[in-house]
């Protein structure tokens, strides 16, 4: 019986042996698939020419490209398989930081907390500028529709913001005052009229000039007239609400919209504006006032109609004597 066992368990160890074997030979192949994909997924990453990263569900960076390395001035080696909870950087720090909201907002109310596919951030650099960066990103989702990670795409967009706010500034503000110009005050006109007939809210507009402008000009000369025009808009500008609009709309012609105010506050408004301009002390000038006209959008106004209002009332300002406030309803 014996005789039996004794071939049976050397069988059988022979068979552990052999299994054995077979595992760390299949193991060794698979480890070397895993290496092959990962070489192959860094050769991919890297031949894309924008900063990559990829962070799974737990918090954790799998990998970045080249151009992550070279813009943030980080090593692939420092980040990967680390938790974003943990990286300090003011730069990638605070993207990160922004990205671990998100995952502990999904692990807390599912799916349904995925924002955006766009996100924005902006840091100050070692040197104080500051930059703006967009994050384009893509959720990685296994077969069971289960978030398994995401994909970060970084682009900076300061320069491109920068021409952005330039053009801006030419299209909407004013080179000499620095105020919302005539363009724009036609555009904001139109857009809070039709908002007026949507919502039945009010809407105001004082229109004003500069009170003999012309003998500014020709007696002083166009540089102090420019100098008077930028003075009685720092005034203006300082004295009014945050929600109100101030606008140049012609030479020494200025127009303020008033949001959410009938005419007779309108026309309130308008006197203390009088006022400060009044008092002001300008150099060599002296004493400057200015006429103003205030009416209040109605139900079936267009732009004409009202802007035609202001300046009647402007006109009857000018009239009765200048340095006054008239209204037309």
């Amino acid at each position: 019986m014996n005789w039996f066992i004794f071939p049976a368990l050397i069988l059988l160890f022979l068979l552990v042996i052999i299994l054995v074997f077979k595992l760390k030979k299949i193991n060794n192949k698979y480890r070397n698939l895993q290496l092959e994909k990962s070489d192959f997924e860094d050769f991919l990453l890297d031949l894309i020419p924008k900063p990559i990263f990829i962070i799974n569900i737990h918090g954790i960076c799998l990998n970045v490209n080249k151009e992550f390395e070279k813009f943030f001035d980080v090593e692939k080696n420092y980040l990967k398989n680390k938790s974003i909870n943990v990286v300090n950087d003011e730069k990638f720090g605070k993207l990160f930081k922004m990205f671990s909201k998100e995952l502990t907002a999904i692990k807390k109310y599912g799916l349904t907390a995925l924002v955006e596919n766009e996100s924005e951030i902006t840091f100050r650099s070692k040197n104080f500028n500051y930059i703006k960066l967009k994050i384009y990103k893509s959720y990685l989702f296994n077969r069971k529709n289960q978030l398994n990670g995401i994909v970060g795409v970084v682009e900076d967009i300061t320069e491109y913001e920068k021409q952005v706010n330039k053009l801006m500034k030419v299209a909407i503000y004013d080179d000499l005052t620095g105020i919302y110009n005539r363009g724009f005050f036609n555009k904001t006109v139109k857009d809070e009229i039709e908002r007026v007939k949507r919502y039945d809210e009010k809407f105001s507009m004082i229109l004003f000039d500069i009170d003999y402008f012309k003998n500014v000009n020709d007696t002083y000369g166009h540089d102090m007239g420019d100098y008077v025009l930028r003075e009685i808009s720092k005034t203006v500008d300082k004295s009014r609400r945050n929600t109100d609009k101030f606008f140049r709309v012609g030479g020494e012609e200025f127009a303020l919209l008033l949001f959410n105010t009938d005419l007779e506050n309108a026309a309130i408004v308008a006197e203390k504006m009088r006022q400060k301009v009044e008092n002001m002390a300008l150099e060599k000038v002296g004493r400057v006032t200015i006429s103003a006209g205030v009416t209040q959008c109605k139900g079936d106004d267009n732009f004409e109609t009202l802007y035609k209002r202001s300046d009647e009332a402007l006109y009857k300002a000018k009239n009765k004597g200048r340095n006054r406030v008239e209204t037309y309803y």
